[in-house]
Parts: structure tokens; sequence; C-alpha cells
């Protein structure tokens, strides 16, 4: 899957219109600078994306997969539309007695890679709170 990158100065993953929201340059140009880089969302499974919540210490999780989109969704991170026929990742966890169904679109997935490389925080950046 292609993700474009915006090389306005800020190196950060571009929304769905294409354009960065965190670059002034973006912000004011409308015609943002991209570069092409390929991702293997597969890559995004060992992320915890739950890492440093209190939890119920019962946790478990019954899938954790990238997967193609049947139905229009929101991601739970970034609360943005993951399209019908959009590879993201989903995860199927049992806590606290309840089963829970998680979905990430594909740029959360890309920030939870880098992430895992570099130790940086771009998957916390995108969440919607």
């Amino acid at each position: 899957m292609e993700f474009k990158k915006c090389k306005g100065g800020c190196g950060a993953l571009i929304n769905r219109n294409g354009m960065c929201t965190d670059c002034q340059l973006c912000k004011s140009s409308r015609s943002p600078a991209l570069l092409a880089v390929n991702y293997n969302l597969n890559d995004a499974l060992s992320f915890d994306a739950f890492q440093g919540d209190f939890g119920y210490g019962d946790e478990h999780t019954f899938e954790n997969k990238i997967v193609t989109a049947r139905k229009d969704y929101d991601c739970h991170n970034c609360d943005m539309a993951i399209a019908k026929g959009e590879k993201h990742r989903v995860m199927k966890e049992k806590a606290g007695g309840e089963m829970n169904t998680y979905r990430w679109c594909g740029l959360c997935c890309v920030a939870m890679i880098l992430d895992d490389r570099d130790g940086g925080c771009g998957f916390d950046h995108r969440a919607n709170g």
C-alpha cells in the first residue's frame, strides 16, 4: 500500500485529501510536495496501541490482522473514515468480560510502524482526543 509523506518541512503523513495538517507550507499552498513511500501494514501488528492504559489484567486478543474493509468504518485512533476496500488493522479483544473490536486506518498503521522503528509518538499525535 502506498502512502504519501509531506516534504513541506514537517514530514507528517498526509490526510486523505492530500494535505498535511501539521505544516504551514501545506496549510497555505493547497498543493503540498509529496514523497511516495511503501509500507507493509503487517509490520503494524506488533505495535501495542493500548500501551500505558490501565487495563483489567484479563485481556485476551482473539484476532489481530490486516484486512480489507467490506464496508465503511471509523478509525479507533483518529476518527477518520476507513473506506470500503481500504486495508486496515482490526483487533478483537475480550477485556473486563466484554468483547471489543478495534479498527485502525492505514495512516495510523503507518504511524504505528514508524513509532516502533524510531520510538516516536506519531500514533499518539494522530489521536482524536
